[in-house]
């Protein structure tokens, strides 16, 4: 038992804030253009968004056991690094929980694919094990010009709300694919903002994170760029809803958000420390949380 309560603990499942969004405005879409939902659905989708987010920390630990903790210093990149250090996980171990979680997934998406009648849904799935997994990690091959940042994006920003648009019962023709491409620059900066922790990592791996190529100041100034890109798409594309209450709240939150960032990065020294990193992920995680949870309540209230 007390091994089942480590897996738990290692897969840092407190951080659905990256994974439950996604599916629910993918859901959402479905409301708004058929209004149909069945909760039954909503709890399918939500166990393999489970299942996605243990895949995605349990590649990157598999990378970090394989490079073994780094040398002189107490900063690691995922759990799996300081748990290797420990000694309580071995390569093995981890790259097994990889795979289990990788099979669960899979599990899931068919069982929604056969309920749905839609095998369209399973392939999304499927598709996404390759978008998610870390580039150190070489369960599938991805082309070398893509770094994890661009493929986290296209898992949470496309695939996920795919997926949880089709799990209802939704229609490709009825995605709003100009909503979904507005919304990528904000699922990039979170991406970027989580990879900013791993950079010890991913100089010393095969990553190709963007701040290794940019550096810690333009990679700040490219999350707050991005973010005001995709607030500044949403808001002209509900322009025609901006006076209702759902809109103003919802873009009163994403501006507040935006501005505390702001504040966050003039205050903090470059390139950031530990504990400023672990603050820059809960504020990305907060804000990458608040677009998806806004687009669904306004989706909720407005038929695409």
């Amino acid at each position: 038992m007390s091994t089942v309560f480590s897996r738990i603990k290692f897969s840092c499942i407190s951080a659905q804030l990256f994974i439950f969004p996604s599916l629910l405005m993918g859901q959402m879409i479905t409301v708004s253009t058929r209004r149909s939902f069945s909760w039954l659905v909503f709890i399918l989708v939500h166990l393999y968004g489970l299942c996605i987010h243990a895949y995605i920390i349990y590649t990157r630990n598999v990378t970090d056991c394989k490079m073994g903790p780094i040398p002189n210093t107490s900063r690691f990149s995922t759990p799996a690094s300081l748990a290797l250090a420990r000694d309580r996980f071995r390569h093995k171990t981890v790259f097994n929980g990889a795979i289990l979680v990788a099979a669960s997934s899979l599990l899931v998406s068919a069982i929604l694919s056969l309920w749905t009648r839609n095998w369209l849904l399973f392939a999304a799935a499927a598709l996404s094990l390759l978008t998610f997994q870390s580039n150190s990690f070489y369960l599938f091959k991805v082309p070398q010009r893509l770094s994890p940042d661009s493929l986290q994006m296209l898992g949470t920003g496309l695939l996920l709300p795919i997926i949880g648009h089709l799990s209802q019962g939704g229609l490709v023709m009825n995605i709003p694919w100009l909503l979904l491409l507005l919304l990528l620059p904000a699922q990039l900066a979170t991406a970027v903002s989580v990879s900013m922790k791993d950079n010890i990592s991913n100089r010393s791996g095969t990553n190709r994170a963007l701040m290794n190529k940019l550096g810690p100041t333009v990679t700040e100034l490219l999350i707050l760029v991005l973010y005001i890109l995709s607030l500044s798409g949403t808001a002209l594309y509900f322009s025609t809803v901006l006076n209702q209450w759902f809109a103003l709240l919802v873009f009163a939150v994403l501006i507040l958000f935006i501005l505390i960032q702001v504040f966050f990065f003039s205050r903090t020294q470059t390139p950031p420390d530990k504990q400023d990193l672990d603050t820059l992920i809960m504020l990305s995680s907060l804000t990458n949380a608040a677009f998806g949870l806004g687009v669904s309540l306004m989706l909720f209230y407005v038929v695409v």
